[in-house]
């Protein structure tokens, strides 16, 4: 069974150990646009194939990024990256959380038409093809109708093209935004396990793990390293505690880093320099929370479930056993 890779297309049973949640660039393609200075677009491919090459030290063969159109996606970027390192990569499309004026009118049909050509036909007249569809909720506009015609629009895509949805959620844990994206998705054609809830654990919330898994979906511990949210030790208990659980076929890991970002350059309103904008280090999976898990007793076994066979089977749309 073969899937869109952005440089053509890649046996799903190659795919290996992935990282399944991961950025290149968020930047805001506006000001790219209109300022060819705003970033380094060398020093970003450079650095890109540095950090990549640790991680295939650890023997990842997959590098998944997640960006979606409005928060930055560039596909001509993506491409460069590609062609560097020898390494499956795969992209996404769909929205991100953001609501502008014209998102007043988005129609979920007007959406998914736009949607599925980056699936089936090409990403910005290239023969990059997205391997997955993506859509996000958070807690600025939180569960809005233009949120809600998102995701019908994202599904809509997804089903046509018969490919599966990643999500973004709010880290905040009472909002439980998963619950809330499984409803839409899964009323408009999307099985359970076609389906990630991004961000899951960085709720740190087990009753709410447990419920998203018990649907039968997929839950992302894909924010490794992000210590102002879940210290690592944290993260790493939590893992453990839903592995004891039985739930290791669930859970997916990753980092959710960029080599380079504006957007959290905006969010910290701190000063620009060229350090603000370097937050690459995909590598925070396998040197600190494997280690983690090693010591509470997760198996290779179980690990492998997270890394391997779980990406694996998510891209194939196999329900899990």
């Amino acid at each position: 069974m073969k899937i869109n890779g952005i440089l053509g297309p890649i046996d799903i049973a190659d795919l290996g150990p992935t990282l399944i949640h991961e950025h290149i660039a968020t930047l805001d393609q506006a000001m790219c646009l209109a300022y060819p200075d705003w970033y380094d677009y060398e020093d970003t491919l450079n650095r890109f194939e540095i950090e990549i090459n640790k991680v295939k030290a650890h023997g990842v063969k997959t590098f998944v990024d997640a960006t979606p159109i409005t928060l930055g996606r560039n596909v001509s970027l993506l491409i460069d990256a590609a062609k560097r390192v020898n390494i499956n990569m795969l992209c996404c499309t769909g929205l991100y959380w953001y609501e502008g004026p014209w998102y007043n009118a988005l129609e979920p049909e007007v959406l998914a038409g736009y949607l599925l050509r980056d699936l089936t036909k090409g990403i910005q007249g290239t023969d990059a093809k997205a391997a997955f569809a993506k859509c996000s909720t958070d807690a600025l506009f939180g569960a809005s109708d233009i949120n809600r015609n998102m995701i019908i629009g994202t599904a809509m895509a997804a089903k046509e093209a018969n490919v599966p949805v990643y999500t973004h959620t709010s880290e905040e844990p009472a909002l439980k935004q998963g619950l809330y994206q499984l409803d839409i998705l899964t009323a408009n054609g999307i099985e359970p396990y076609r389906i990630c809830i991004g961000h899951a654990f960085t709720s740190n919330n087990r009753e709410y793990l447990i419920e998203l898994a018990k649907s039968g979906a997929y839950i992302g511990c894909d924010q490794v390293g992000y210590e102002n949210l879940l210290p690592i030790k944290d993260l790493a208990a939590t893992v453990i505690y839903m592995c004891e659980q039985g739930y290791s076929k669930h859970i997916m890991l990753s980092n959710d880093k960029n080599i380079t970002s504006d957007f959290m350059f905006g969010l910290n309103k701190a000063r620009r320099s060229s350090e603000s904008w370097v937050t690459g280090n995909y590598s925070r999976v396998h040197e600190e929370l494997i280690p983690l898990l090693r010591d509470g007793g997760i198996s290779q076994e179980q690990i492998d479930d997270m890394l391997i066979k779980n990406p694996r089977r998510f891209f194939e749309q196999q329900p899990i056993r």
